[in-house]
């Protein structure tokens, strides 16, 4: 029988280094981005009550963009226009931003009215982080989306969100790990906004 996620992680943990290329095959990677298209989508208008844990793990956040914006060029347009433009002039700081090559590269790559990956993240707390991208104010300093903070505006430019998550537990002294899945990660799922 094969191992779950969680159960993979937690024997890599424990395991010694050159079990670390075990989290990097292709067979692990994969089933976390079929995990991460089991999407809990939410309103901007409600509290979230999401099914998480306050387990260690790596969260994506799902947007859909309106059909119109079918011509990639002009989805980046108004990606960046609502996301990084937008958004600034509503006082919202300190979240992360539009990466122009790879958000142009992951646009072509879906077709109209789909879900595009958002955002991807590592963290100790799913809940609790997941929250924060969520809930927090604009001029709270802690560095997330804080997607309700801008609710109007993606409610006029009618974007959608979905967040799926994937836990891995306690893993203590073994937290690197999230680093190196979220890296891997990051790099087949292409997400519009954050890390370069």
């Amino acid at each position: 029988m094969a191992l779950s996620i969680k159960e993979k992680m937690a024997s890599v943990a424990l395991a010694s280094k050159e079990h670390l290329r075990e989290i990097r095959s292709e067979a692990f990677l994969k089933a976390c981005c079929e995990a991460l298209k089991s999407r809990v989508d939410f309103s901007l208008d409600l509290e979230f009550k999401g099914p998480l844990l306050d387990d260690n793990g790596i969260y994506l956040f799902w947007v859909k963009i309106p059909a119109r914006l079918a011509e990639h060029e002009k989805a980046l347009d108004h990606v960046l226009k609502v996301w990084d433009g937008e958004r600034e002039r509503l006082g919202v700081s300190k979240y992360p931003k539009v990466v122009r090559k790879r958000a142009r590269e992951t646009l072509l790559s879906h077709v109209e009215n789909e879900w595009v990956p958002l955002y991807i993240g590592k963290t100790e707390n799913l809940a609790k982080r997941v929250a924060e991208h969520i809930d927090l104010l604009s001029d709270k300093a802690t560095y997330s989306m804080k997607l309700r903070a801008s609710r109007d505006l993606f409610s006029k430019h009618k974007w959608e969100f979905a967040v799926a998550t994937i836990s891995f537990g306690k893993l203590g002294d073994a937290y690197y790990l999230c680093d190196i899945v979220e890296s891997e990660l990051r790099k087949r799922l292409k997400p519009v906004i954050g890390k370069q």
